[in-house]
């Protein structure tokens, strides 16, 4: 868990980086397009697991 986050955590600065970079533009009128498109994509998947791994936690945690 500490590895998404910690992955997580660095691929949403990069992302904060691209946006911070081209200022007032739009992210989807840019070259960098696909990075930002594959950047979101695995970050959204990272929190995806994260929810699932919490839910998880929460359903053994209350079997017990």
């Amino acid at each position: 868990m500490l590895v998404c986050v910690a992955v997580g955590y660095t691929l949403q600065m990069e992302m904060a980086a691209i946006k911070a970079g081209l200022g007032s533009m739009d992210v989807m009128e840019n070259a960098q397009r696909g990075r930002f498109a594959m950047l979101h994509g695995v970050t959204s998947v990272i929190y995806l697991m994260q929810s699932l791994l919490g839910g998880w936690l929460v359903v053994i945690t209350l079997k017990f």
